[in-house]
Parts: C-alpha cells; sequence; structure tokens
C-alpha cells in the first residue's frame, strides 16, 4: 500500500462554481423595523385563516403521505391536468433538481456531455443545477428590455441539447414572455429537447398576452412546468413545490424522488393555502398595486425599471453603491445583482417605505 494518502474529494468542476447567495436580512437600525426586501418573499405569510387551520387540523405525529396524494390531486384539479402528470418536491428549485436527475444522461465513453441552454441572468441557481446534473450550461444573455431572448436561445440548441430553461417572469429582471413569442420559439425546437417554463411568479402577473405555461404544456408533449408555493402562497419557510411532465417522467421522477420530500406540515398548508383563493386574489392585489407605484415612483426620479410582471422591481440605478447604502440607513435590504437592483414588492406599509426611499436616495 502507498505511503501517500489522499483524502476523498468533491468533482473540480463544481469547485468552479459561484456559491449560492441568499438575500441579505435588513440592517438593524435604532428606532425602525428592519424591512427584508430582497429575496422576494411574501411580507406576510399565509392568510391568518390557513395558519389557524393549519395547527387545529396538523398531526405532528404522522409521517408524510410519500406521494403527496391530497396535494397532487387538488392541484389536478385547479389546473386540469392529471395528478399522475404533477410530481411535489422541497420548492420547484427541487423539482428542477429531480428532473434533471431522469433527464441528463451520465457521460461516458467519449461522449460529449449534455448541454443545457438557459437565460442570464436569470434565476443562480441555473448554472449550478446544470453543472451538478452533469451537463454543460449554455447561459445567452437577455435581451434589451430583460426578457428571455427566445430567438437567441433556440439559436443556442445543439445535436447536445437536452433541455432549455425558460423563466416567465425572469427573475430578477420581471418582464414575461408572451405566448406569440414562446408559439415561435417552440416551432425551432426539436421534438426531444424538454423546454423548462419557471413559472415561480405566475400569481402576479396580469399582461393578458403573457404565456401560461399550463396551456403550452397541453399543447405540446416536450415542456415541463415548474411552479411553487414559496412566493404568492406565502410558504418560503416550508420548502413545498411542483412540477407539471409527462407521465413518463413523472414515474421517473418519483422512482428517484426522496420519500420525504415534502414534510406533511408542508403539504397541508399547501392544500389550505390553494383552497385559499380570496387571501391570495387580496394579496396579488396589493402587489399589483405597489409594484406600480414603484415603478412610476422610480421613473418620476429618472431612474429606468424594467416592466415587472412580478413581486419585484428590478432597475440599475445611475449611483447602485448609493442607493443601496441610503436603502441599508432606512433599515431596507435589497438585492444588489450585476450593477443592479432588486426590490421586492411588499404589503402596503413596505411600498410606503420603499417609495420615501427613492425619495431620500434621489437627494
Amino acid at each position: 500500500m502507498s505511503g501517500t494518502f489522499v483524502t476523498p474529494q468533491p468533482r473540480p468542476e463544481l469547485m468552479e462554481l459561484p456559491a449560492y447567495r441568499a438575500g441579505k436580512p435588513a440592517a438593524v437600525v435604532p428606532g425602525l423595523t428592519p424591512l427584508k426586501l430582497s429575496s422576494n418573499e411574501r411580507s406576510e405569510g399565509p392568510s391568518a385563516a390557513v395558519r389557524a387551520r393549519l395547527l387545529e387540523e396538523f398531526a405532528f405525529n404522522r409521517y408524510p403521505d410519500p406521494m403527496n396524494t391530497e396535494l397532487c390531486v387538488a392541484l389536478a384539479a385547479r389546473l386540469g391536468v392529471s395528478a399522475e402528470q404533477i410530481v411535489t418536491e422541497s420548492g420547484s428549485l427541487g423539482a428542477l433538481r429531480l428532473l434533471l436527475d431522469v433527464l441528463i444522461p451520465r457521460s461516458g465513453g467519449g461522449e460529449a456531455p449534455a448541454e443545457i441552454v438557459y437565460p442570464w441572468r436569470s434565476f443562480e441557481a441555473y448554472p449550478i443545477l446544470a453543472s451538478v446534473a452533469g451537463a454543460t450550461g449554455i447561459p445567452v444573455p437577455l435581451a434589451v428590455d430583460g426578457t428571455n431572448d427566445l430567438e437567441a436561445m433556440a439559436d443556442a440548441i445543439t445535436p447536445h441539447t437536452r433541455a432549455v430553461f425558460v423563466c416567465t417572469p425572469n427573475n430578477p429582471t420581471g418582464p414575461i414572455i408572451t405566448r406569440e413569442q414562446f408559439a415561435d420559439f417552440m416551432r425551432r425546437v426539436p421534438a426531444n429537447v424538454l423546454v423548462i417554463v419557471d413559472e415561480a411568479y405566475t400569481e402576479y402577473v396580469d399582461d393578458p398576452e403573457a404565456l401560461d405555461g399550463i396551456v403550452a404544456f397541453s399543447e405540446h408533449s416536450n415542456i415541463a412546468v415548474l411552479r411553487t408555493f414559496s412566493k404568492a402562497h406565502g410558504l418560503a419557510g416550508l420548502r413545498v413545490g411542483y412540477a407539471v411532465v409527462s407521465r413518463e417522467l413523472a414515474d421517473a421522477m418519483w422512482r428517484i424522488r426522496p420519500t420525504f420530500a415534502v414534510t406533511a406540515l408542508a403539504e397541508r398548508a399547501a392544500v389550505l393555502a390553494l383552497a385559499d383563493t380570496e387571501g391570495l386574489a387580496a394579496h396579488v392585489a396589493e402587489v399589483q398595486h405597489g409594484r406600480r407605484a414603484i415603478i412610476n415612483a422610480l421613473r418620476d426620479v429618472g431612474e429606468h425599471p424594467l416592466e415587472s410582471q412580478s413581486n419585484f422591481v428590478w432597475f440599475v440605478p445611475r449611483d447602485p453603491d448609493s442607493f443601496e447604502a441610503c436603502a441599508a440607513r432606512a433599515a431596507i435590504s435589497v438585492r444588489r445583482l450585476d450593477g443592479g437592483i432588486r426590490i421586492t414588492v411588499g404589503d402596503a406599509a413596505a411600498t410606503e417605505r420603499v417609495l420615501a426611499l427613492i425619495a431620500d436616495a434621489e437627494h
């Protein structure tokens, strides 16, 4: 036996990836309540009715249903798909990783690795998950209006491409993809390439021309849709999301999914939140109103925010350092990415503080 000992090492390509950076908490400022607007969370959480029923009905001593049957059936009824086409996971991020695990072949024997095309700047986890799956990530810059550049993404597809990520509304910029844009794109996508539509923020969309991933799923055999309860439903801390996929992909995903990936508490909360249509509608209306107010306020002071359809607003300030520092003095955390600022749209009180911040930062 050799006298040289080498400890187990991680895959070298993973060590080259940037670590995922979560939104920072707000600074502590005497006399001010910290306001975290850096992670696109629902500021007030689920409605009081959902919270009350959850604590009344939940059995803490029981294992979860490994198939999350109640939630899958409820989602199927709401979306108009089969329960057999739904796979739940720990957030839509977990669903995406599981989907890639069954979709991306492990390269070997001199074969080129599979490729995954994705928009950039978009969700920070995309390049990480592509690499973890053993694929080569192909980032495609956004269009000038902050949307996924679908024409350029179609151009990037090669014989090695196995999947394309589409994010609508795009995080962190906010614009949506229209039905017409997506239809043109799909005409150029080979049938053996899976288009994964990430709709984490779909509940906030009010543009009548916007793509609906579930409708597209019913029209094409090579589409998967990702959605989550972390955003509009206010369950980010419980981690529950899902994928809508073909029965073949769903069967494979369930075979390798960790048995209790979604806890019983998370499933029950999701079922109750899904049924709380009145609470969801009130929250979405409040965010849409605040979103418009923040966009208008930024434009009034000469900034150029993108036209968001989500629960956040993105802009590139004339002086990003100054704006971020001003936010910190106001005990507000915002998200700084590539020179731009993303501000989560919270409840009415949060919006009033953001409007005051914008006015103060201008002076």
